[in-house]
């Protein structure tokens, strides 16, 4: 979809609404790849939910007790100690993946909400075009800022780009009524991040954050597509 000054709001709820319920379905058993890691874990050592050392230190233990009733002859209590670590396998794997679907669907809400207004809020740009945002240095990382001016509630694609791209991640501040469509780029080439947000009318804070690294901050550019009456 190509998003320019003709583009209508229907047209970018619809695609916001897409980019929602892609992220969502990532957070699902849709998403084989990550529930699958998530399934061989907790079920082979359902230790694991305590963290790597403790869940090495349960299984190592559990092996060791069952090492204990094979040699001392008894099967039967060996049976019920292995169904009972399956079962306790079975229950974390379904109490994370639960964890896991409950955080998609509040981070769903957040990106479908219309963003506030802040007062207060001085030097506003409206539909800005190749706007190079200043960076400051904040907790080992460069943090870029722009007040927007909406002037009314809508939808609002921002194009971000970075030339001479280091492969360092970008962060987008703030995740209510924000979510990105798409971004990429090769380090050495040039990165671009489409980003769509939803605001309320009134002056709106955007933020961008990339790990300082003890590297400079990179040049970046952000330009308004759409244009929001």
């Amino acid at each position: 979809m190509t998003i320019d000054t003709e583009t209508t709001q229907a047209e970018l709820l619809k695609l916001s609404e897409a980019v929602i319920k892609r992220e969502f379905l990532k957070s699902t058993p849709l998403n084989l790849g990550k529930f699958l890691r998530y399934v061989v874990l907790y079920l082979l050592f359902p230790g694991m939910v305590f963290g790597f050392a403790a869940g090495m230190g349960i299984t190592i233990l559990f092996c060791l007790v069952l090492v204990g009733i094979l040699l001392w002859g008894d099967a039967t209590h060996a049976h019920v100690a292995i169904y009972s670590w399956l079962a306790a396998g079975i229950s974390i794997c379904c109490l994370v993946n639960f964890v896991v679907m409950r955080a998609g669907w509040r981070e769903c809400k957040r990106s479908g909400a219309f963003r506030p207004a802040t007062e207060g809020l001085k030097h506003p740009l409206t539909a800005p075009e190749h706007y190079a945002p200043h960076w400051h240095t904040k907790d080992d990382f460069h943090i870029a800022e722009m007040v927007l001016e909406a002037p009314a509630r809508g939808v609002y694609a921002m194009l971000v780009s970075i030339s001479g791209y280091d492969g360092r991640q970008l962060i987008t501040g703030g995740k209510t009524g924000t979510c990105t469509v798409q971004a990429g780029g090769k380090p050495g080439e040039d990165f671009h991040a489409l980003v769509l947000y939803r605001l309320e009318k009134g002056r709106h804070l955007l933020s961008w954050a990339t790990p300082a690294k003890g590297k400079p901050a990179p040049q970046m550019q952000v330009s308004q597509l759409n244009r929001c009456r």
